[in-house]
């Protein structure tokens, strides 16, 4: 019996082949990867904070809840039997302790222009602290007892988060 010859052609077809069904599961393991590490990350949020939802709709929790980040990056609050999307970046202003959570990826500017990345949960239980965080693109947070503005027009307490307009 003679065995079968394969041409260059078909050489390289296989080859191709190959290294196609190799990327294809490589990129199928990541996302079962990320997808059983992501929901394995779980943040108990307490009675009395208050938080944004995707749509800028504040969202109070007046029993505890439980915030689980899914694999998309996206947190999703689990709470009355609901879930709701909070979006990548989260901030949870505790109104009974005074607490503030970041929950995401935030960059603070310290006063000596250093930038500092903060990922994943992070607590500022000192809100009378001035601080300055950057959220995403035009979106920035400031931290401080009382913040307001020269005219005194904008004024608040512990926190502000600042949208700026992209039309100017």
């Amino acid at each position: 019996m003679e065995k079968r010859k394969y041409d260059k052609r078909n050489k390289k077809n296989f080859v191709i082949i190959l290294v196609l069904s190799v990327a294809i599961i490589c990129v199928f393991s990541l996302f079962i990867y990320r997808y059983l590490n992501a929901s394995k990350i779980k943040y108990e949020i307490a009675a009395g904070s208050i938080m944004q939802d995707v749509l800028k709709n504040y969202v109070t929790v007046d029993n505890d809840a439980v915030l689980k980040v899914k694999w998309n990056g996206n947190y999703y609050l689990d709470y009355n039997d609901e879930k709701v999307n909070l979006g990548k970046k989260l901030v949870s202003y505790n109104t009974i302790d005074g607490s503030l959570k970041l929950y995401g990826t935030f960059y603070e500017i310290t006063e000596e222009a250093k930038v500092v990345q903060h990922t994943g949960e992070t607590v500022l239980n000192n809100t009378t602290d001035a601080k300055f965080y950057k959220l995403d693109d035009r979106e920035y947070l400031l931290v401080d007892s009382k913040i307001f503005s020269e005219d005194r027009k904008i004024e608040a307490s512990n926190y502000l988060l600042v949208e700026l307009d992209k039309l100017g």
